[in-house]
């Protein structure tokens, strides 16, 4: 593991942080939840149903006022007789979902972390498989698998390799993880740093950027053994339209940027930088989007390519602002359509037949 980057931690309003010492063999599973008691009960169940132990099952409910916490209790009756199995429930003031994970992580006391939504599940194998390849690996830091993606009775079924698949060989901060892809041994997560907690969305991004730019080795499992749940209930949506989403995502590649060129990584992150600007443009949220562009003209210079799409996107705001949506929301759903066909041509997402 390389030297933490401590300086590039953010301040948490928990004012401490995790503690180094764990109990050996144990796997502390991390839930933050708000407001999902329709949805949460699954995946305390999928954890119940793993087939490895100790685990050590933290919630964190971030200000519920659905009956989460009755439905909890509830449903904590019936694994009391497992004394290999715990589930502390911590109930606290909305503070987002990365105040509620690093709150998790104060109170954890597991040899392995993993996260995981409230809305996602856990294949019954998955714990144990992660373990067992930490514990075969010694050097290895982390274990991620794929991940089935579920999405009902769409026609889009399939799962998605989380990260690079290059990632077992050659970990970057540029590749991206999903949450629950990971099993982690406590000392990486210690000296990740916390979860930054003025991020409303893009935080896994700017997290695991941190995570991975101090990994040495981990370990790239084909296999999906994890499962996230497509839903009607999901608030990003909502989020990435608002501009204090898209300020937040854009916050998070300048907090990724600077990650990168702290372990001599100077490629930039125009292209993601432009991608705010699109998803500001789609979003109806053209003031932001021109904001960027003036902010990042002289660094898109450096490239034919980046120019060519910052000029396509200053001409468009020739329009007015209802055309300008409308323009860049049809470009980008045409674009995520063609990334989507492309990505199952080249077997990142893999089709699993409706019955299956």
């Amino acid at each position: 593991m390389k030297a933490a980057i401590r300086e590039l931690w953010p301040e948490t309003m928990h004012k401490k942080w995790m503690d180094e010492k764990s109990k050996k063999n144990v796997v502390t599973v991390i839930i933050p939840t708000f407001n999902r008691r329709t949805m949460i009960i699954d995946a305390l169940n999928s954890v119940f149903e793993q087939t490895y132990r100790p685990i050590e099952l933290i919630v964190i409910d971030d200000g519920s006022t659905d009956g989460t916490r009755d439905a909890i209790e509830k449903w904590q009756e019936a694994c009391n007789e497992d004394l290999s199995f715990t589930l502390q429930y911590l109930y606290h003031d909305n503070m987002g979902v990365s105040g509620a994970r690093n709150l998790g992580l104060i109170e954890s006391h597991g040899e392995y972390i993993q996260y995981l939504d409230s809305d996602d599940l856990l294949l019954p194998n998955r714990i144990f498989v992660c373990v067992d390849g930490l514990k075969k690996n010694p050097t290895i830091e982390f274990v991620h698998s794929a991940i089935y993606w579920d999405y009902g009775d769409s026609s889009r079924r399939g799962y998605v390799l989380s990260g690079a698949a290059r990632i077992g060989s050659d970990p970057s901060p540029r590749s991206y993880l999903w949450t629950a892809a990971g099993l982690f041994r406590r000392k990486l997560i210690l000296e990740s740093g916390p979860w930054n907690e003025t991020l409303r969305i893009c935080e896994d991004a700017e997290y695991f950027s941190r995570l991975l730019a101090i990994t040495d080795n981990c370990l790239a499992l084909a296999d999906a053994l994890v499962i996230k749940r497509k839903h009607s209930e999901s608030r990003l949506a909502d989020v990435r339209n608002e501009e204090s989403g898209l300020r937040n995502k854009y916050q998070s590649i300048l907090l990724q940027e600077k990650v990168f060129s702290k372990f001599g990584d100077d490629r930039g992150t125009t292209n993601g930088k432009l991608w705010v600007v699109q998803d500001a443009f789609s979003a109806g949220q053209i003031t932001f989007g021109k904001e960027i562009l003036t902010e990042i003209y002289d660094e898109c210079k450096g490239s034919i390519r980046f120019l060519v799409r910052w000029f396509l996107l200053h001409c468009s705001t020739i329009f007015p602002n209802k055309v300008i949506t409308a323009l860049w929301k049809n470009i980008t759903y045409l674009r995520n359509e063609i990334k989507w066909k492309l990505d199952m041509f080249r077997g990142k997402i893999k089709k699993i037949p409706k019955d299956s």
